[in-house]
């Protein structure tokens, strides 16, 4: 299975085209949009972030490893002496990759309404390249030493033209109980990171300041219910699923003019584990420019969702299909339509005192992906997580 989706990630922007020594030009669309890609991708996968995602309750270690093949092509000069394509210009591949560790330390897990306490760290490491694809691949593997000390690093971002690399990181706590969850830090160039959720019907705000305490001024601001499990309160069968509606809105800082920021409004709606099968999901951007709608469906195995009673003991598998509706970007060089969207999952865990949760994915024209980069379409994600928990009470 990996070899096929390594097979996929090679070809997700046409042949890579072998030079040796190369210039991007700069003030073409591409390259633009590759500076674009360099910010957007130390956002997506930030450390505060990836805390939401992934160290809330009783989590204790956590790696994720991204990679995005294919986000855009620069038009660039090959000046290698000799080879099919020297001295002319050609279009080079730009990837992106991605690296984040966690861990938490749990101080206590049996208070009164089976509340837990814990303090938690996280790291990412994002990385904009044109280095040749195979080693893009291991790159974030290379990340493990910044990612442990990156306090010590420092929050840093360095890069020549269109190829960088971004060190964030964010330490804090986390408060959970059976009505209401808190997780709060401070990140290590951004400022204060905030998580509430009201547990009984998972409405919950997540945001990002760092400049003063509004939610109007917030860098990141993400609101409504995710993960809603009417089941879990008696209120409807188990068939019904899981309930998520949700709005974001990120700061977008344009790379090549930095006075210019835009606010990405999205909207997101989804009925997950529908008879214990299926799902369906639906997400559109709010504003005049870059519309994105999805519509899609997802098949799973009945214990792919944790709910309930389920304690699955071996593997299990998630494929979802549907359609993308780009608009025409032409300062982007994008063509707009309707395209195709795939993603796959494949999860396996083992058990113990510390619950095991492994996950490999791959998303083709995946809708969270073209709506930060709407110039990727055809790009291909591969996404490795793996998680230590001391399961919930």
């Amino acid at each position: 299975m990996i070899g096929l989706l390594l097979a996929l990630a090679a070809h997700a922007s046409g042949p890579v085209v072998a030079c040796d020594i190369f210039d991007p030009i700069g003030g073409t669309a591409g390259h633009d949009n590759a500076l674009h890609a360099t910010r957007t991708n130390a956002s997506t996968y930030s450390a505060g972030t990836f805390a939401r995602r992934r160290l809330r309750g009783l989590s204790v270690a956590a790696f994720d490893q991204h990679v995005v093949a294919g986000v855009t092509r620069v038009p660039s000069w090959c000046r290698d002496s000799e080879g099919r394509i020297a001295q002319e210009m050609y279009l080079q591949p730009v990837d992106l990759s991605a690296a984040n560790l966690g861990l938490g330390g749990v101080l206590f897990r049996d208070g009164p309404l089976n509340s837990r306490f814990k303090v938690f760290y996280a790291a990412s490491v994002t990385q904009t390249t044109t280095m040749p694809r195979a080693v893009m691949w291991t790159a974030p593997i290379f990340s493990l030493y910044t990612l442990a000390f990156a306090p010590v690093v420092g929050r840093s971002h360095t890069g020549t033209g269109v190829d960088a690399y971004t060190v964030d990181w964010i330490g804090g706590a986390y408060f959970g109980s059976d009505v209401i969850s808190v997780q709060a830090g401070y990140t290590g160039g951004q400022g204060l990171y905030l998580d509430v959720t009201q547990e009984k019907i998972a409405l919950f705000v997540n945001t990002l300041f760092d400049d003063g305490l509004s939610l109007e001024d917030a860098n990141y601001l993400m609101t409504g219910i995710q993960g809603f499990d009417p089941a879990k309160e008696n209120i409807l069968p188990e068939e019904v699923g899981v309930t998520s509606a949700f709005y974001r809105r990120k700061t977008l800082i344009d790379s090549v003019e930095p006075d210019l920021v835009e606010q990405l409004r999205t909207g997101h709606l989804q009925q997950e584990d529908l008879g214990g099968l299926v799902d369906l999901r639906a997400a559109w951007q709010f504003g005049d420019q870059a519309r994105l709608h999805e519509a899609s469906i997802a098949v799973h195995t009945r214990q792919y969702i944790k709910r309930l009673d389920r304690d699955p003991d071996e593997p299990q598998l998630y494929l979802r299909g549907g359609i993308v509706n780009l608009p025409d970007l032409p300062t982007m060089g994008v063509n707009g339509g309707i395209r195709p969207t795939v993603h796959a999952d494949f999860k396996a865990y083992s058990f113990g005192d510390v619950k095991g949760d492994v996950r490999v994915s791959v998303r083709v024209n995946d809708p969270e992906l073209l709506v930060i980069f709407p110039y990727a379409y055809n790009a291909v994600g591969l996404n490795f997580e793996i998680t230590g928990s001391l399961g919930e009470k």
